[in-house]
């Protein structure tokens, strides 16, 4: 935590994040002045989520339609002048059944196209 803060981020998005370290994250992010904004929490067995924190507080917008919802959060973030339109997404790895990771992206690249 203290390698990234010391970098004075304008925006983080992290991955790999579970429901104890997203707790742990946020608390640090909000005290450094940062506005975290997680995915919904994983289901199923799951346990690895997505968090993104930007300087100006994050407004959230409908991530792609995955198969694992828990593993994407979008946001419009105001960096400098200008509006942002960010996507945290943590692709599953390719041996999962159901060519889960081949639909996470093709949904992913759906919704940057758009």
């Amino acid at each position: 935590m203290d390698a990234v803060l010391a970098l004075e981020p304008d925006l983080v998005a992290l991955q790999e994040v579970t429901r104890t370290t997203t707790a742990r994250w946020r608390e640090r992010l909000t005290a450094d002045g940062l506005h975290p904004l997680a995915g919904p929490p994983p289901a199923d067995g799951r346990r690895l989520g997505v968090l993104l924190a930007a300087r100006t507080p994050p407004r959230a917008v409908a991530a792609p339609p995955i198969p694992w919802p828990e593993r994407a959060v979008a946001a419009t973030v105001a960096l400098g002048d200008r509006d942002v339109r960010v996507l945290n997404l943590h692709s599953p790895i390719s041996q999962r059944p159901g060519l889960v990771k081949v639909r996470t992206l093709e949904a992913a690249h759906a919704w940057l196209a758009a």
